[in-house]
């Protein structure tokens, strides 16, 4: 599901984690660069795929959020390896 969700255009990231405090609790954090994008992503085989298995897999409370982010700024100084300069482009966190 998560490689071929990245190969998706207009994917930005797509991860699992599990909860620190419950190792029960499962998280998807995913980045798409437009709403368009993520509602495409909704459209593929692999994600229905993915929806049909879920009832036997998980159990309790799904819960979906969606965040509009405006801007994105590197938490570093610019003359670290790792530094990435500010990006003005709108992205879609759901």
């Amino acid at each position: 599901m998560s490689d071929a969700t990245q190969l998706e255009p207009g994917c930005i990231s797509y991860d699992f984690y599990v909860g620190l405090q419950d190792p029960n609790k499962l998280v998807l954090f995913q980045e798409w660069e437009t709403m368009d994008a993520l509602m495409r992503h909704y459209q593929t085989p692999h994600m229905k795929l993915f929806m049909d298995a879920l009832p036997e897999v998980v159990s309790g409370e799904i819960s979906t959020r969606r965040y509009a982010v405006q801007t994105v700024e590197a938490i570093a100084n610019e003359h670290e390896e790792n530094y990435a300069p500010k990006s003005e482009v709108p992205r879609i966190v759901h």
